[in-house]
């Protein structure tokens, strides 16, 4: 298997790794958790989302609570999760 590549899941920047080594000549697995979900089959409840596209279903933590971890376990991981963290938010929720 000379040549070969295999990304353990990914994130964000998955797609721009693979090409790279596509272009490069090398043959690249990509492995994900989680499964896909179609927009029109998406929720927009919390409880039914953190337990379809959340890691462990739900908030995880350290046994002190010190640390509370958020991750995604879906395809498109954290970016399918944190999508909203990261566009500009519209004038007219601002306003509100």
């Amino acid at each position: 298997m000379d040549n070969c590549f295999k990304l353990i899941s990914s994130g964000s920047g998955r797609e721009v790794i693979v090409r790279v080594l596509a272009k490069a000549d090398y043959k690249v697995l990509v492995l994900k958790q989680g499964n896909y979900y179609a927009r029109s089959k998406l929720s927009l409840l919390e409880d039914p989302t953190m337990d379809r596209m959340y890691l462990g279903s739900e908030l995880m933590a350290t046994d002190d609570m010190g640390v509370v971890i958020v991750a995604g376990a879906t395809v498109g991981s954290g970016s399918a999760i944190n999508w909203s963290a990261s566009i500009r938010t519209p004038k007219h929720v601002l306003k509100e």
